[in-house]
């Protein structure tokens, strides 16, 4: 980023997108989000797809583990819109599937290491919208069914799953006389 800033070239935007995968994997998401909205400022963005696809959809993740829900969703619908344009355009889609469905794979990637505490639903909401986001992406590769990507997505379709399944079994119940109201509320 330093080397670039003076240039401000795409390598500059590209290396500030790189640089918000490793804040979001720091679990620094405001960080990420700074650098993120750096890249989408450079001018000199030649790939279409980083600023239309890869960016926002990086944004709307990082927007809803803030708790910024109305920002993330405009980050979303703005990169569905695009993928929509992009699936309209059936010969560019097609003629690009492996690149299309690498790129979607690491959209659909989500920071793993993405901690979520088991009293705050809050931060188990914002990690579900996180998870819908990246499913929708993962779905797409599985479309395109371009190797290894479509596996890829798959494995990390069942990942997402199992963790909100393991969340949900186990958090704790409240202490309550009643044991069956608090089942049930720990249920809901």
């Amino acid at each position: 980023i330093d080397l670039r800033k003076t240039v401000q070239d795409s390598l500059y935007a590209y290396s500030l997108y790189q640089s918000g995968l490793c804040y979001e994997m720091l679990n620094e998401n405001d960080r990420a989000i700074a650098v993120y909205l750096d890249a989408l400022r450079v001018k000199a963005i030649v790939n279409s797809e980083l600023a239309n696809l890869e960016i926002p959809s990086r944004l709307a993740v990082a927007y809803t583990r803030v708790d910024e829900n109305a920002v993330a969703e405009k980050y979303y619908s703005q990169t569905k819109k695009y993928i929509e344009q992009l699936k309209k355009d059936k010969v560019r889609f097609s003629s690009s599937k492996e690149y299309y469905a690498e790129t979607l794979f690491q959209m659909g990637t989500i920071a793993n290491d993405y901690k979520t505490s088991q009293e705050n639903n809050s931060d188990f909401s914002s990690y579900l919208r996180s998870i819908r986001y990246s499913q929708d992406y993962l779905m797409l590769v599985l479309e395109l069914n371009v190797q290894p990507f479509a596996s890829h997505a798959l494995n990390q379709m069942v990942n997402n799953f199992q963790r909100t399944f393991d969340f949900i079994k186990n958090v704790p119940a409240q202490q309550l006389e009643d044991q069956v109201v608090a089942e049930r509320d720990r249920q809901s």
